[in-house]
């Protein structure tokens, strides 16, 4: 992939800029193309003690000298969207759907540390009725590779792509079940928690707005899914593993509001794999592994 388009931010991009570039470009978009390569890079980024507070008021962490596993793709939102917005992309932005996470830590980053985060496209493929686009992000704190993701987003209807490597599928006969002994239950927070898309800049009107939700085929407005995953690293204790983890997550389905959770867990080696249920529901939500000995890098050009 030749990258048409390179931009450096020294500050948070313009959230309001990218969704209402999104807006006006989305009738425009050919969605028979292939994704050029976007690049992105953010500097001079740190977490500030309010971000941290309100990151932690929402996942029920403790605080710690480290963030959290999860706070640094809650930060760089606003870079994807950049690229989810470019006048390049082909893909409209209403109507994407994330479908896979793969996050990696090489070291843990510690509060206050000065960092710089950079996403491109990396590789689309076909998949059922529709396109997988992949975006890498790395992240680098005091000059030194910290962190990294993954991130497939999925556009329903579009078209084009390579069958270069086909999209990472589901380990066989590890997941868990509902009657599992390492289960716990919890209630998902209220409506109030959708101000967690002010942490992000995602303000995907599917967790804001119960009308356009089932507009969109949900039962009612749904929660951001690193707010939910936040939970489920607390309650698994992942948080307090420490050093290197590669963590893999599947999201198969929505979790609304105030809905009742229950989290199963089962352990194979070094690695741990889960899976969320939301009641009323005997399919999973969110299907997800960690893993203690990660590769070196989720991406290699």
């Amino acid at each position: 992939m030749v990258a048409v388009a390179t931009l450096v931010y020294q500050r948070r991009p313009s959230i309001l800029g990218a969704l209402m570039r999104g807006m006006m470009m989305s009738r425009r978009r050919k969605v028979d193309r292939i994704p050029p390569d976007i690049s992105v890079s953010w500097r001079n980024l740190r977490a500030t003690q309010r971000l941290l507070d309100r990151y932690r008021q929402y996942t029920g962490q403790s605080e710690k000298k480290v963030l959290p596993f999860l706070l640094p793709q809650v930060m760089v939102f606003p870079i994807h969207l950049v690229i989810l917005t470019h006048k390049d992309f082909p893909f409209p932005l209403l109507g994407s759907l994330q479908i896979r996470n793969q996050f990696l830590s090489h070291r843990p980053i510690v509060t206050g540390e000065e960092m710089e985060a950079e996403c491109h496209v990396v590789e689309q493929r076909e998949a059922e009725k529709g396109v997988e686009v992949d975006l890498h992000t790395t992240v680098w704190a005091s000059g030194e590779k910290s962190w990294e993701s993954l991130v497939t987003y999925y556009y329903k209807g579009a078209a084009g792509g390579n069958k270069v490597r086909p999209g990472q599928e589901l380990p066989p006969d590890v997941w868990p079940g509902e009657d599992e002994a390492s289960c716990v239950t919890w209630r998902a927070p209220g409506f109030y928690a959708r101000r967690f898309g002010r942490l992000s800049g995602d303000f995907n009107p599917v967790h804001f707005f119960p009308v356009f939700a089932r507009r969109m085929r949900f039962q009612g407005a749904i929660h951001h899914p690193h707010l939910i995953l936040g939970q489920v690293m607390d309650r698994l204790g992942l948080e307090d593993k420490g050093g290197n983890g590669e963590l893999s997550l599947w999201l198969k389905g929505p979790v609304y509001y105030n809905a009742g959770l229950r989290l199963c867990s089962r352990e194979i080696g070094r690695e741990k794999f889960f899976a969320l249920y939301v009641d009323g529901d005997d399919r999973p939500a969110m299907l997800g592994g960690w893993n203690q000995e990660p590769p070196v890098s989720l991406w290699k050009d």
